[in-house]
């Protein structure tokens, strides 16, 4: 896909996830085997079997990065993402939203061995836990050529969801295309749901050489930084995200705290951190500070826990 004549606050990569949601009985759960208030990989035959089962199920477009940019388009961005779907109900869905949000496919978002979009189930029990049944599909099947199309140096920011190198399939694309873009433009990790790093020493030093930017919360960053004792770069800015105690920051020897904030009306969590990363990569690409891009990633935080969703209903001024 050519976007020659496009610049972008930031593009980013990852798994492309539709999220059906459905209200069930602790029994439907023991019934198929799902862990409950965990999550299981189920193939693709019994995945659809139990998503034929659920009553009113709803959907919404998911995924970490995908999440981040949709939030960053609610507040003006102009934003790309790279995402692999299949030509089938939860794909279409899925492109869909990022159309009505503005959101650029930096890449071919087909996979046209026709596997299956990524799905994940997500199961309410009544008191107010979720449980998931998943299936990635077809959401790694990237290829150099996905990457190399790009013109990088039309992008401020490059983020890149962590989990496409700890624990995909074939994170060697993903690392190769990080090379291609790490001289064109600044590379972004973050970390979310990335917990564990036995045996990944290696990936930890990939991700230090070439990150200008280390995202995530309190845990992931704790792990993280306890794989490899190695002075960071001065340029490099490391962000950890506490929740409602807010945001704590290192640039060099600069240390920045911003407070956290509470919403009006709290609904839900979920997006919190993806939202945060939006705010946060959004006031750095419009030419704010360090800090005041600390506190408009936790204003963005915030006004996403008074949504029902990850992903905004409307635009956002913060």
């Amino acid at each position: 896909m050519s976007h020659s004549q496009e610049y972008f606050n930031v593009v980013a990569v990852g798994r492309a996830y539709t999220d059906v949601i459905a209200d069930v009985s602790t029994a439907f759960l023991k019934e198929r085997n799902i862990p409950f208030d965990a999550g299981r990989e189920f193939d693709i035959p019994t995945l659809r079997q139990i998503q034929s089962e659920l009553k009113n199920p709803r959907m919404v477009a998911g995924g970490s990065s995908a999440n981040t940019v949709a939030v960053m388009a609610a507040l003006g961005g102009k934003v790309g993402f790279f995402g692999k779907v299949c030509h089938d109900e939860m794909g279409d869905f899925f492109l869909d939203d990022f159309r009505k949000r503005g959101v650029s496919l930096c890449c071919d978002p087909y996979d046209h061995k026709g596997i299956m979009s990524a799905v994940c189930l997500v199961l309410l029990t009544e008191d107010g836990h979720r449980s998931f049944a998943t299936n990635m599909g077809c959401a790694e099947d990237f290829n150099i050529n996905d990457f190399r199309s790009f013109d990088f140096t039309k992008t401020n920011y490059f983020l890149i969801d962590v989990q496409l190198l700890s624990d995909a399939e074939n994170p060697s694309v993903i690392r190769d295309a990080i090379e291609y873009a790490h001289d064109k433009t600044k590379i972004v990790f973050s970390f979310h749901n990335v917990n564990v790093w036995k045996d990944q020493q290696h990936l930890a030093r990939f991700i230090v050489e070439k990150a200008d930017i280390l995202i995530g919360n309190d845990a992931e960053q704790t792990l993280f930084h306890n794989v490899l004792k190695l002075p960071l770069p001065p340029h490099q800015i490391v962000v950890t995200t506490r929740g409602e105690d807010g945001v704590e920051a290192y640039n060099g020897k600069k240390r920045f705290d911003i407070p956290g904030e509470r919403p009006k009306h709290f609904v839900s969590s979920v997006g919190a951190g993806d939202s945060f990363t939006a705010g946060f990569l959004f006031g750095l690409s419009k030419g704010l500070s360090l800090e005041a891009s600390l506190k408009y990633g936790v204003k963005t935080a915030v006004a996403i826990l008074e949504e029902v969703g990850a992903r905004p209903t409307h635009p956002m001024i913060i």
